[in-house]
């Protein structure tokens, strides 16, 4: 197919009119044409994108979770009437704005760079079809954009680096000079499908043998080509400075009917107005004045401009068609520098790189300015007298008889340096620091930072002040964790053009206490300049969170929720505010509003406070084993599965798995600490100790916590010397509530000169409800019996009883009978059955049992403690069918349930079901390893019915190990490893017995201990 020939004259007007023109071109020119047509309007379609988008290019909102602690309940329970809590953390969840780390959209360089790929292959293609002279001047364009791409800097040839460039320029100028030199008649598609081939094979080329990865390529070639891009741009911006103008020429004379065409006053009070906001635009650049008023869009002003010069731009072919005919030449040439054009715009708003946009913006004004102007004098010379008598001057605008339209371009160029030079050349200074910033950008994504930092401080200098600079270099100080650094490159961002983002960054640097009143002075200062900003007030109200200004914290989650778009973030924080100040009422008001809300962190809290306010939560919706758990996730769990502690087992495997997790490692103690109270409250005691204990063992700031928690574990559990044991080392790693709870342990064992020495001690202790509370058991602990009919509170009394040596042997009916309320009677009658129990009198046990008959189905605390009381009696006694008849009937505490286990296995091995009894014995070693008669009788069993001798050591072992302070599982070990074989085992068990027993307790079982030890020695000297 041949193109079109050149015409050498120009069509008429007419006939411009009544041709299609379009529609009688080959389909081999027309399609291109139309796709690059597609291509220009999704050049500034994605132009447009980033202009509206820009506000989050390089700096973006984050939301920082904030963590307060607040005490929550892992479990209360009493211990002979006194009250023990066992604490955990629960999270108020509060969330500040922050800006993000600078961001380099490299998306952006890719796809900049694909645009510029397509935009190459018709560019090449076009230039082929041109004359001589337009020909060399398109390949100079082409040769200048290869240059500044510096592809040598890609070492694309190892050892070759600096001759890339001119085979490159061969590859591409080559085939198009060619074309316009000798092979005149290949048609356009052909040349088009050719280019498109060479620079695809180039593209494959540059980033296959690149050393540096895609994307460090594609920043490289469009950063070091903004110079050549930026070129192009200008000519563009040149090309259509007067069209607006032109534009309005037609507008005013266009109309058939001479009434309705507008004369040369409209013309000039339009054009004038127009004008004159482009000038008030480079007043205020200038520095001559600073008109405080709506100026106008430069960037608008160029989209005009350019759909007026796409309108506009046949009609002016007899002014260039003399170089560049407007088919396929010139129509190609506008779409692809307008393309160009509008890329380059978007790539700098997709970078937030404001000097660039600044200069952008200068180079827009003033070029139409200088061009417009010189094209509205252009006009008036040429053609006043006929628009005022209302002719179709648009027709012969470019026909000038006084002033050739070459003045127009040669004055417009004049004026457009004229400007420049009245603002002292800024816009060079703009555009190098803009250029600089892109450079900082590439070696900062390609990890030389030195490099980075110094085109930033280079950029800094030709613009001072500028944003994407200096949030730059904080942003590098920010991964160093130089906070001075970061704070002075933040406040020189804010100098010259003030951001909310860069504001709320500089703010949380003062996040610390020690710098309230400068975080306070720089959210004031931001709120003055951005006093709609929903996040900055939500950043103000949590800073005067941290004090006691309810009614400041108040008034700026009010505006924040007013001028927010994210309320539920702003009603989130207000929640954890209300929770933190003891306002239950608006508490429970917000979450109730917010009931159906799907926002974690919301749920969080919501979720916490129905956790402080004893009420039962949903189960949880466990995420899958490999989820990472970010802190909203993580505190929503959280307080779901501490609210279900005693009620859902089901999460234990569930956090077994996400423990696992590497990712999760910030949140595994939390998560481990909650498995190892979902397995003490679901009958895996055992389980549970080795969890709190490898978590103790595991941390040092928590390892008097975990030590302490254990502990009350054993205090629920009645092992009184172990729990003061645990209490003991977590005093010594500093927990502060345990040295009052080792004096209350120490007091129930029976240790009542340890106690007081204990709470004596604690008389000088800084927290006044720990001196209060040793006071009051000292109290206690220092009265006689008849002291004790004194007391003013009936619990103590209680406390009293619990309190006395075993060896003692006291009366306390009549101190039982003093007692009047029920509840605390049947604690007393309880403390009273289990003191009988340890002397090992169950007869007296079972005579009172039968004198004081309670509900063994009543659901409470005391009721459950009486009914275990009751079980072990008819255990010992032998009781089997009161036992077979009643114990389904008897309620025990949830934690307690396991204890029916033993009494099961007592059943079945009375009634001979041995198979039964084993499975049974089996699970009192895991469930009931406190159970000092559970473990005696589990490994009784082993030892007589089952003949193994080793599994019934392996129960002994648990028990001693779970409780090192229990006398009788001591001796029944030291037995059980002389019968094993075990003779240093057993020794050893005889010297932990020592400070456990009385010299005459322990000279009785020594004797005992001697006289096995001598039945084995003998029996092993007759096998020899």
């Amino acid at each position: 197919m041949l193109l079109p020939l050149k015409s050498k004259t120009p069509p008429s007007h007419t006939q411009q009119r009544t041709t299609n023109f379009l529609q009688i071109q080959s389909p081999g020119l027309k399609y291109p044409y139309f796709v690059l047509l597609f291509i220009s309007l999704a050049a500034a379609g994605l132009g447009i994108f980033a202009y509206f988008t820009a506000d989050n290019a390089m700096i973006r909102w984050e939301t920082v979770s904030q963590l307060e602690p607040v005490d929550a309940l892992i479990n209360q329970f009493t211990q002979a009437q006194q009250n023990f809590t066992i604490k955990a953390n629960g999270y108020l969840l509060t969330e500040r704005y922050d800006a993000s780390l600078p961001y380099i959209n490299v998306f952006a360089a890719h796809i900049f760079l694909a645009f510029l790929g397509v935009l190459l292959v018709y560019f090449l293609t076009v230039a082929s079809t041109l004359k001589r002279w337009p020909f060399l001047t398109a390949m100079l364009l082409l040769m200048f954009f290869l240059v500044t791409a510096t592809l040598e800097g890609l070492e694309l040839i190892p050892g070759g680096r600096t001759f890339i460039l001119l085979p490159v320029m061969l590859f591409l100028a080559g085939p198009a000079y060619t074309f316009q030199a000798f092979y005149p008649t290949v048609s356009f598609a052909k040349r088009l499908g050719i280019f498109a081939l060479l620079v695809s094979l180039l593209g494959i080329f540059i980033f296959s043998a690149s050393i540096y990865s895609p994307e460090i390529t594609s920043l490289h070639i469009i950063s070091h080509a903004a110079p050549a891009l930026l070129i192009a741009s200008i000519l563009f911006i040149v090309w259509v400075a007067y069209e607006i103008i032109h534009f309005l020429v037609w507008v005013n004379t266009q109309a058939q009917n001479p009434q309705r065409r507008h004369g040369m006053w409209q013309f000039m009070f339009i054009t004038l107005i127009y004008l004159a906001s482009l000038t008030i635009f480079f007043l205020n650049e200038a520095g001559v004045y600073d008109i405080d008023i709506l100026q106008v869009n430069a960037f608008l002003v160029l989209f005009l401009s350019a759909l007026a010069g796409f309108w506009g731009l046949r009609k002016r072919e007899e002014i260039y068609g003399s170089m560049v005919t407007f088919w396929p030449g010139a129509a190609f040439l506008f779409l692809i520098f307008a393309s160009i054009t509008f890329l380059n715009i978007g790539y700098v708003f997709a970078t937030a790189n404001d000097p660039l946009i600044a200069a952008y913006k200068s180079l827009i004004i003033y070029a139409h300015l200088g061009y417009g102007f010189m094209f509205f004098l252009y006009v008036m010379v040429n053609f006043g007298r006929l628009l005022g008598q209302k002719l179709q001057v648009y027709k012969v605008v470019y026909d000038p008889k006084r002033l050739p339209f070459f003045t127009v371009i040669t004055m417009g160029s004049i004026a457009m340096l004229f400007l420049f030079a009245k603002t002292q050349w800024f816009t060079y200074s703009q555009v190098r620091a803009g250029f600089y910033n892109y450079l900082g950008d590439l070696y900062n994504v390609s990890g030389e930072e030195l490099l980075a930092e110094r085109f930033y401080r280079e950029s800094d200098i030709l613009e001072h002040h500028n944003v994407k600079a200096n949030y730059s270099l904080a942003g590098i100080s920010r991964k160093k964790n130089f906070r001075n650094t970061e704070i002075v490159y933040l406040k020189e961002a804010l100098t010259k053009r003030p951001s909310e983002k860069v504001y709320a960054r500089l703010s949380a640097l003062f996040e610390d206490k020690q710098y309230f009143f400068e975080q306070q002075f720089v959210l004031k200062e931001a709120l003055q300049k951005f006093p709609e900003s929903a996040r900055l007030n939500n950043n103000m109200a949590l800073h005067f969170n941290k004090t006691a200004l309810l009614d400041s914290t108040h008034f700026y989650y009010d505006l924040a929720e007013n001028f927010s778009k994210e309320k539920e973030v702003i009603t989130s924080n207000k929640l954890a505010f209300y929770i933190k100040n003891g306002l239950p009422e608006q508490a429970q008001l917000v979450a109730k509003e917010n009931a159906g809300t799907g926002y974690v962190p919301l749920k969080s809290n919501a979720v916490l406070l129905q956790h402080l306010l004893g009420q039962e939560t949903p189960k949880p919706e466990y995420p899958a084993a490999d989820f990472i758990f970010d802190t909203p996730t993580f505190t929503l769990l959280y307080h779901t599965v501490l609210n279900r502690l005693h009620t859902d087992s089901s999460a234990i495997t569930h956090l077994k798995r996400y423990i696992q997790t590497k990712e999760n490692a910030p949140h595994a103690e939390d998560f481990t600490l909650l498995k190892g109270a979902l397995e003490q409250y679901h009958a895996q005691p055992l389980r549970a100790k080795e969890t709190l204990e490898n978590l103790s063992r595991t941390t040092s700031a928590g390892t008097g916590y975990y030590q302490d928690i254990l502990g009350q574990w054993m205090l629920e559990q009645e092992n009184y010397l172990a729990a003061a044991d645990y209490f003991a080392k977590a005093k010594s790693n500093n927990f502060p509530e345990a040295p009052i709870h080792e004096a209350w342990a120490l007091a129930f064992a029976g240790k009542k000169s340890e106690a007081m020495e204990a709470a004596r001690n604690l008389q000088t202790a800084e927290n006044p409800e720990t001196v209060k509370e040793a006071a009051h058991l000292l109290a206690i602990l220092e009265a006689d019996l008849p002291k004790a009919f004194t007391f003013k509170y009936e619990a103590d009394k209680v406390k009293f009883m619990q309190m006395q040596p075993l060896s003692e042997q006291i009366e306390f009916t009549g101190l039982l009978a003093s007692i009047e309320n029920e509840t605390v009677k049947t604690a007393a009658e309880n403390v009273l059955l289990s003191r009988y129990l340890k002397q090992n009198n169950a007869v007296a046990t079972q005579q009172f049992l039968q004198a004081h008959p309670t509900d063994i189905a009543a659901k409470n605390v005391e009721q459950s403690d009486r009914n275990r009381l009751q079980a072990l009696v008819w255990a010992k006694l032998k009781n089997v069918n009161a036992l077979q008849q009643n114990l389904n009937k008897l309620y025990f505490e949830p934690q307690f349930q396991g204890e029916k286990i033993y009494y099961k296995a007592l059943l079945a091995e009375n009634s001979n079901k041995l198979k039964e009894a084993k499975t049974l014995y089996d699970k009192v070693e895991k469930v009931l390893p406190y159970h000092e008669d559970a473990l005696l009788a589990a490994a009784r069993f082993y030892r007589d019915q089952q003949k193994d001798d080793m599994q019934a050591y392996n129960i002994l072992m648990t028990g001693i190990t779970y409780n090192p302070f229990s006398v009788a599982l001591y001796k029944a070990y030291v037995l059980q490893s002389l019968k094993s074989g075990f003779e240093s085992y057993a020794a050893s068990g005889m010297e932990q017995l020592t400070p456990l027993l009385s010299p005459e307790e322990y000279a009785t079982f020594n004797q005992l201990y001697q006289a096995e030890l001598a039945k084995i020695q003998e029996i092993s000297a007759g096998w020899e």
